[in-house]
C-alpha cells in the first residue's frame, strides 16, 4: 500500500491481522457493517478503527491502489473500445442512428478529456503560484 508506512513483510505497520482483513472486507463491500461480518470483526471495531489516523491512511493507500488497478484495466481496453467504434462508424451496413451514436460519444469523450487537460493545466499553474509565493 502506497503511502503508508510499511513493514518489511509489505503490510502497513501497527495494524493487525484483523485490520487488515477489514480494510480487504472494506474494498469488497464499501460497507461498514458488511465489511465487519465479512472480516470477522465487531461492528463497533471497525468504527473505532475509523478514528485511528493509521488504520484510516491504510484504508485510503489500499483504495488508491485499487483504483490504480482498474485505471490500469480501463487504460488496457481503450484502445479496443475506440476500434470498436471507429468500426461501427465505418461499416456501412450499421444503422446511420447507430454510427452518430458512436461519432457523438467520440466528440463527448474527446471533448471530456480536453476539460480535464485544460483543469489538470490550471490547477499545476496555480500549485507553482503558490510555491512561489511561499519562498
Amino acid at each position: 500500500m502506497s503511502g503508508t508506512n510499511l513493514a518489511t513483510n509489505g503490510t502497513p505497520q501497527n495494524l493487525n491481522q484483523k485490520q487488515m482483513r477489514a480494510i480487504s472486507a472494506l474494498l469488497v463491500s464499501g460497507n461498514r457493517e458488511q465489511a465487519a461480518r465479512d472480516a470477522g470483526v465487531s461492528k463497533t471495531s471497525i468504527y473505532r478503527w475509523f478514528q485511528e489516523p493509521t488504520f484510516v491512511a491504510a484504508l485510503h493507500a489500499a483504495e488508491q491502489d485499487a483504483l490504480a488497478d482498474v485505471s490500469r484495466q480501463l487504460v488496457s481496453l481503450s484502445r479496443l473500445a475506440a476500434d470498436t467504434l471507429a468500426a461501427a462508424m465505418r461499416d456501412p451496413l450499421v444503422s446511420t442512428s447507430n454510427r452518430l451514436r458512436a461519432a457523438e460519444a467520440v466528440l463527448n469523450q474527446l471533448l471530456k478529456l480536453r476539460e480535464l487537460i485544460d483543469l489538470e493545466s490550471r490547477l499545476t499553474d496555480l500549485e507553482e503560484r503558490m510555491n512561489d509565493d511561499r519562498t
